[in-house]
């Protein structure tokens, strides 16, 4: 009843021609040297020409979807370097909005606002919500909470927009569930033990990031969690989609309900230096009011950082710690409740850090901004330190096929928000664990209308929006770039081709003349075209 959409894509198989049995494969065929007629040969010669152009065709279309597959990872690639680069800007002005959000915290604390009046709305909603009875989420809520939310979460293509105001819920609700939740979570250290027995089985979700039809997807396709199926949710609820709210409201009631079987770990959009700046502020004040968007950074807070599986796999929202020999202990120690980590700290490094590539060594900083990036000897070391630790799941990036394997099996990536951002084509997935540590991945693809899309189109949109960010980062350093353009040219280097050094300032200046040429034509052409269109409308005025 939710609507959801998975897509698989049909394996292409080789075009076969089935062959004539051989004149000697049987006694009883007798061989025949009669010449073949003329409408023989030239049957032949047609199945010959039908069969060549059959083979034409399937090179053709093999070769038009893996151009488009390998464009498809090169702009994913792309935008996956421009999100880093962007989170790395912001982060430089993260931590002045994080103290100055803190600062209002205390404030409210105290009862002593940071500005002598608050807007009228934001009282009155305090005073409805002291008056009315405290909100607790029950089973038949959670379910028509759920069906409400998979009705009003898409339009008619089966793009996500924003649930409509009279499927939210309501903010004195709000209120009750975010406090009941912050309750639960401050009992809990930084480091959860996971343990369980066969035949219980463990959902783990990565990112979901605001997409409430994944989520609605993924309760709906494994149920809802119980004394065989338990959930672990790696971090990043909200931002990017435009239902994080609901996402929340869903996930913290799960928590409530089912506080033994559902848990939580805190992702790096869980920070409130990040989600004020990637759509979440703007959505929950929009939903609702400012204050609530404190509330959630303050119940964020309280996440914990890592869980442990059965002893052996641990579960990060990041990655491991650029300082050497950090262990479990070391982390449960630290002082998690902080809206936002300190830069370089363990913490900012569990919530941001990403794997290297394969030949990889070390650790180094990561281009984000915050965390490092690994390498094979150094998760290597963190199993030394942390016996019997032997494998990391962690989420943090976006897959291609939701799933990722790197490290000998060591390091798991999932990702569960399918067209993040509606835009990059990418499947979500989860992984299904036994108590054995055997694990099963489950890939979806829910998000927009991918039965209606063709495949070039599916492309075209990811590339768009590459050129899109593009623009805006040439537009936004383009006195930088022509600074340096200038700088080059006039030290005759920089050119745009294989040319020697000497031969720049030719091609600059060819490439200059071109530009002028073809300015002036379009000009010339603008200017016919006025002209035309002057003596058409004069024409037109003519009576008669």
């Amino acid at each position: 009843g939710m609507g959801t959409c998975c897509s698989t894509e049909a394996e292409s198989r080789p075009l076969t021609v089935a062959s004539a049995p051989h004149p000697t494969s049987s006694k009883q065929e007798t061989r025949t040297d009669e010449p073949l007629t003329s409408e023989a040969m030239k049957e032949a010669k047609k199945m010959k020409k039908d069969v060549a152009a059959a083979v034409q065709v399937q090179k053709i279309f093999r070769g038009f979807k893996d151009r488009h597959v390998y464009r498809r990872k090169v702009l994913r690639a792309a935008f996956e370097e421009l999100e880093k680069k962007e989170e790395c800007e912001l982060q430089l002005c993260s931590a002045d909005v994080g103290k100055l959000t803190e600062m209002y915290m205390r404030f409210e604390e105290k009862n002593q606002p940071l500005v002598r009046r608050l807007p009228s709305f934001v009282e009155e909603s305090r005073q409805s919500m002291d008056a009315k009875t405290s909100f607790t989420p029950t089973r038949s809520w959670l379910a028509s909470f759920m069906d409400t939310a998979a009705t009003g979460c898409k339009d008619a293509q089966g793009n996500e927009v924003p649930i409509p105001k009279e499927h939210r819920l309501a903010m004195q609700d709000l209120d009750d569930l975010l406090r009941n939740t912050q309750k639960v979570l401050e009992l809990l250290p930084n480091v959860v033990g996971i343990n369980f027995e066969d035949p219980t089985k463990l959902i783990i979700v990565g990112d979901l990031h605001g997409q409430v039809q994944d989520l609605l997807h993924i309760l709906n396709t494994h149920g809802l969690p119980t004394k065989e199926r338990w959930f672990l949710f790696n971090g990043d609820f909200v931002d990017r989609g435009k239902n994080s709210c609901e996402v929340c409201v869903i996930l913290f009631a799960l928590k409530l309900l089912f506080p033994s079987f559902v848990f939580l770990n805190r992702g790096n959009h869980e920070v409130d230096g990040m989600n004020v700046r990637y759509g979440f502020h703007d959505e929950v004040t929009t939903k609702y009011n400012q204050t609530f968007h404190a509330r959630f950074n303050n119940l964020f807070a309280a996440l914990p950082l890592v869980h442990i599986i059965n002893h052996e796999v641990m579960v990060v929202h990041g990655g491991i710690c650029l300082e050497a020999g950090v262990t479990i202990e070391d982390i449960q120690e630290l002082d998690r409740f902080t809206m936002n980590p300190k830069w370089g700290s363990v913490i900012d490094d569990l919530l941001w850090s990403d794997p290297g590539g394969p030949n990889h060594a070390g650790a180094v900083q990561n281009h984000r901004g915050s965390g490092c990036i690994f390498g094979e000897d150094i998760l290597d070391e963190f199993f030394e330190d942390n016996a019997p630790l032997s494998l990391i799941i962690r989420s943090h990036e976006c897959i291609g096929e939701g799933f990722a394997s790197m490290f000998h099996d060591k390091l798991l990536t999932v990702f569960s928000a399918s067209n993040y951002c509606g835009n990059t084509d990418n499947e979500g997935a989860v992984i299904e664990m036994t108590a054995d540590l055997t694990y099963q991945v489950h890939r979806h693809y829910v998000m927009g209308p991918i039965k209606d899309t063709t495949f070039s189109n599916r492309y075209c949109t990811l590339s768009a929006t590459v050129a899109a960010k593009l623009i805006l980062r040439i537009a936004a350093n383009r006195l930088l770039l022509l600074d340096y353009y200038r700088t080059c040219a006039r030290e005759a280097r920089g050119g745009l081709s294989d040319a020697k050094p000497g031969e720049s300032k030719v091609q600059m200046k060819r490439w200059v003349d071109r530009h002028r040429e073809t300015t002036r034509s379009i000009k010339q052409m603008y200017r016919k075209n006025q002209h035309q269109h002057e003596q058409r409308k004069r024409h037109k005025s003519i009576p008669g």
